[in-house]
């Protein structure tokens, strides 16, 4: 009787060390035994330990050990008398002995887990305030999310609608929204964050959109019970300024797939102009649990002749590599939108599909190609208007027509001029043309009084402050009439017959001089 007795305090004892060593978890032990048998003939009663509170997730645990009771603690091994608890399952071996060295080896199970809720209300609820979390939803954005409602993948951008009311009779200033997504395993905000406090006068509501995006691959690792927490606080007039708190809670699965590699950050220019480059950045994620070889990405639109594979290599799970890819616009690409499309695929050249709802690894990014790009085009024709001699002003009539497919705008100008004309003006300088539309142009020059013969100038057309026609014009410039005896009769080849007239009048003059004295004599 003297042993039964001791060994029931030796037990009491026992469950005193755990009451008092255990915080914030809840270990519980479970199988446990009605009694324990120590030798023949003594029976014990068992000692529940179902329900003891107060052990942090983390916490060292030191058991007592003296001549009587023993304990051994095993998880994935042989780990004496200490224990570290993170959330599992541990077996516990008691050993009982007594003063004959009969001994007595029991087995408990002992299971941690972390808090039931997340800690968010720091003050009562006294009824007037209320919060409700209307909506979850995982936004596609082109291809880069791939969960729905209240499943989600790592990276997905996710939006949640949370409603705010004041049900009282008075304003509710000062309110605050707090969110965030809780792992209840391990007893860890994965994503916190808070609202800009408003006020609420009696009667109204309010609802605000939150969004992120589950951007840690890593938190994820490990497996994990998630929890989506909302809850608002506010000074209630109603009860002299007090402040009241409510909590709402939607419950989430967060998805991890064995081999699913998707693109992510990608960055890429909203607008480029025709023929310049375009530098494309991004990371490339394995987001699922299984260590990826030989991944390659491609990237794609056919319009602007884009079809690249870009080889990215190994990919640990949950770790991600850089990618980082340029490449030229045609000169004469079309103004609009391009959508530029990411295809991830894995070592057997296959793309990755994630098991969830079969979704390709595919992401699509848009390119706005502006600035001109179309190539414009014109002709030009010129004929002499008026003038053409030395030391007049003459005018030549030019004709530009847009050849091109599109309304544009040109501008002229004038060059080449300099040797035979001092200047040069246009009746216009600028023109607006639709496709196939003309219009004249009115050229005059101040001709130089030495200039003669053939001349030549270039009317160039430009658009957007490119050359896009250099056209020559020939002109043919004569000597200025004159009001002298030969007027204009010397100039050009009339010079060489009046030559020739000239010689043969010397010649009959001298054959009559001569004759004239023959005869005399």
């Amino acid at each position: 009787m003297k042993n039964k007795n001791f060994v029931l305090v030796s037990l009491s004892i026992l469950a005193l060390v755990f009451c008092l060593a255990f915080a914030g978890a809840q270990p519980v032990f479970t199988d446990i035994p009605p009694n324990a048998t120590i030798n023949s003939g003594s029976n014990w009663a068992g000692v529940d330990f179902d329900a003891v509170d107060n052990v942090d997730v983390g916490d060292t645990i030191t058991f007592s050990v003296n001549d009587v009771t023993h304990f051994t603690i095993t998880q994935d091994g042989f780990l004496n008398d200490k224990l570290t608890l993170p959330v599992g399952v541990y077996n516990v071996n008691v050993s009982i002995s007594n003063s004959s060295g009969n001994t007595n080896w029991t087995l408990y199970k002992l299971e941690v887990v972390a808090s039931e809720e997340a800690e968010t209300c720091e003050f009562s609820d006294n009824g007037n305030l209320d919060i409700s979390i209307e909506d979850l939803s995982v936004e596609k954005n082109n291809g880069k999310s791939y969960g729905k409602d209240n499943e989600w993948l790592p990276l997905d951008d996710v939006n949640v609608e949370i409603s705010v009311s004041n049900e009282g009779n008075e304003k509710i200033k000062n309110i605050e929204i707090k969110w965030g997504l809780y792992n209840k395993d391990s007893g860890e905000w994965i994503i916190d964050d808070k609202e800009n406090d408003f006020n609420l006068n009696d009667g109204d509501d309010k609802t605000v959109t939150v969004s992120f995006e589950l951007d840690q691959p890593k938190d994820f690792e490990d497996s994990g019970d998630y929890v989506f927490y909302a809850w608002a606080t506010g000074e209630d007039e109603e009860f002299d300024g007090d402040e009241t708190c409510i909590m709402d809670s939607e419950s989430v699965d967060i998805i991890i797939e064995s081999d699913f590699v998707v693109m992510d950050n990608i960055e890429m220019p909203e607008t480029a102009l025709c023929g310049s480059d375009v530098q494309i950045s991004a990371d490339v994620w394995n987001i699922g649990e299984d260590d990826q070889d030989d991944v390659s990405v491609l990237i794609y639109n056919k319009d602007l002749g884009l079809n690249k594979v870009v080889e990215i290599g190994d990919i640990d799970a949950f770790d991600n590599e850089p990618i980082d890819f340029t490449f030229q616009l045609p000169k004469d690409a079309e103004e609009k939108s391009y959508p530029i499309k990411f295809t991830v695929y894995d070592e057997d050249n296959s793309i990755y599909q994630n098991e969830y709802d079969d979704e390709d690894s595919t992401s699509t990014v848009f390119l706005k190609v502006e600035g001109g790009c179309s190539v414009a085009e014109a002709s030009v024709s010129a004929v002499l208007e008026s003038g053409g001699q030395a030391g007049k002003p003459m005018i030549v009539k030019a004709t530009i027509v847009n050849t091109g497919d599109k309304t544009t705008s040109y501008s002229l100008n004038a060059a080449g001029y300099a040797e035979w004309a001092s200047s040069a003006s246009l009746d216009k300088t600028s023109l607006n043309l639709d496709a196939g539309k003309s219009e004249q142009v009115l050229l005059t020059f101040n001709v130089n009084k030495e200039a003669l013969g053939d001349k030549l100038f270039y009317l160039k057309v430009l658009s957007e402050n490119e050359l896009i026609v250099n056209q020559p014009v020939q002109v043919e410039i004569t000597k200025k009439s004159g009001l002298g005896i030969t007027g204009n009769v010397f100039s050009g080849e009339s010079k060489y017959l009046w030559g020739i007239g000239i010689i043969n009048l010397i010649l009959v003059i001298l054959i009559i001089v001569i004759a004239v004295r023959i005869a005399r004599k």
